[in-house]
């Protein structure tokens, strides 16, 4: 296994050059809308939820679908808007310039603070 610093990253990509996804919904979205639109597309990592231009946060796909695992009554969750599950939106978005290198971003994601 290699290791390198970060300084010898050897690739010198920055994330504007990294696929990126587009999918955000406002606070009050069905969460119905937002299963179906990350079971019809299994590459989205997440959502973003956005209101009036604002990023307010967003819930990865894991942390949704753990939690729709553990619902006994899903079915009743499903028609709720998404900005019921506060806890698992992460409000601590970092948004990071197109020019940073992936190794920049990384050790910028390593830095950021814990789940809320």
């Amino acid at each position: 296994m290699t290791i390198y610093m970060p300084n010898e990253f050897p690739l010198q990509v920055s994330i504007a050059d990294l696929t990126g996804h587009t999918f955000s919904v406002t606070p009050e979205t069905r969460l119905e809308k937002v299963v179906t639109e990350l079971e019809n597309q299994p590459s989205l990592p997440g959502v973003m939820i956005i209101e009036n231009g604002e990023l307010l946060g967003g819930i990865t796909r894991v942390k949704l679908f753990e939690r729709l695992g553990h619902c006994f009554s899903v079915d009743s969750l499903l028609d709720k808007p998404i900005n019921q599950l506060r806890d698992l939106i992460r409000t601590h978005a970092q948004p990071l310039p197109g020019y940073f290198r992936i190794d920049e971003a990384m050790q910028s994601a390593l830095r950021r603070p814990g789940p809320d």
